[in-house]
């Protein structure tokens, strides 16, 4: 995978999608585990992309939003229940560090 700021040298904007923290994968596949809000206060960071890249100020700029992404790689570890109360909780902090303002 090409590294954030090569991409910013080539003039894209971009979207993070930040595995490390971001990524909810059902059944934990692939090495990932659930995003709790806890760790997401204590290692979110709105600068933080894939593989501990950050981004500073001004690099900051040309990035135009942040997605929490939800893979159903073993949709049956989970119910629809559990997921929206795991999901409820993480979220609201999700929105805090990367949502802006709460209007």
């Amino acid at each position: 995978m090409a590294e954030v700021k090569e991409w910013l040298t080539k003039g894209y904007t971009l979207i993070n999608f930040c595995d490390n923290d971001l990524y909810y994968v059902l059944g934990e596949e692939a090495g990932y585990s659930y995003p709790t809000a806890e760790k997401l206060e204590r290692e979110g960071k709105i600068q933080k992309f894939s593989g501990q890249q950050y981004l500073n100020q001004e690099e900051m700029k040309a990035v135009r939003g942040t997605y929490f992404s939800i893979w159903a790689d073993n949709a049956a570890a989970k119910s629809v229940s559990e997921i929206l109360d795991d999901l409820s909780k993480v979220l609201p902090v999700f929105m805090k560090i990367y949502g802006g303002n709460d209007e």
